[in-house]
């Protein structure tokens, strides 16, 4: 039996989402340890892991309104249903293009998970080089979809739409 494509993105999707959950699970329970000791593990001038409760957007951002949890978790499931759909469908012209919908869909369910069940998504990954957000895995692979998603795009163009096509051998 031959997998199709959309099968394929969607197990690399799952896996994603169970990355992120453990890690994040992890982190959170070496919170009180990395207290202990005094701070958290670094590579000095680097990067370090940080534990840090983001109840918002991008760098906080809407993490004090009262609604951003539910819009985000919405979000997230509008996105993930989108892509799901477009996936199934064969939207797109390329496997390239299939893997970033799958990167960002793993990375879309794994933090909506988080504000759905706690309220907050776990960041982690803080860059030490540069005054930076504080990020976690989903946050990673919904960039990087993003970009792949759009370098992809502009390399074998946008979906045609097939349902207005006129065929040029048939009578007008």
């Amino acid at each position: 039996m031959k997998l199709k494509r959309w099968m394929l993105c969607l197990s690399a999707a799952a896996l994603l989402i169970l990355a992120d959950q453990l890690i994040k699970r992890w982190v959170a329970g070496q919170k009180a340890a990395w207290l202990a000791q005094g701070g958290s593990p670094r590579i000095e001038g680097f990067i370090g892991l940080t534990y840090v409760e983001n109840r918002g957007a991008a760098f906080g951002m809407l993490d004090t309104v009262w609604f951003a949890r539910w819009f985000f978790v919405a979000l997230a499931a509008v996105a993930s249903a989108g892509i799901l759909w477009a996936l199934v469908r064969n939207i797109f012209h390329s496997a390239p293009s299939d893997w970033a919908v799958a990167l960002i869909l793993g990375g879309a369910v794994g933090n909506g998970i988080d504000r759905a069940v706690a309220g907050y998504v776990v960041d982690y990954i803080e860059v030490l080089f540069v005054r930076f957000a504080i990020f976690n895995l989903a946050d990673i692979c919904v960039v990087c979809g993003g970009v792949l998603l759009i370098i992809s795009t502009l390399i074998t163009g946008l979906p045609e739409d097939k349902s207005d096509a006129v065929d040029a051998d048939s009578p007008a």
